[in-house]
């Protein structure tokens, strides 16, 4: 799980570098949230 975190925040850095790391972290959790989500249903 964390490689995806590096993996995604180094995705997202190259675009947008002036993102605080806390707001990629919120953007994963929300996204893991949504998944779980739709697999639950």
């Amino acid at each position: 799980i964390f490689g995806h975190i590096a993996q995604r925040g180094g995705d997202l850095s190259q675009h947008d570098s002036h993102i605080p790391y806390q707001s990629l972290l919120k953007m994963f959790v929300a996204d893991k949230i949504e998944e779980e989500l739709r697999s639950a249903r």
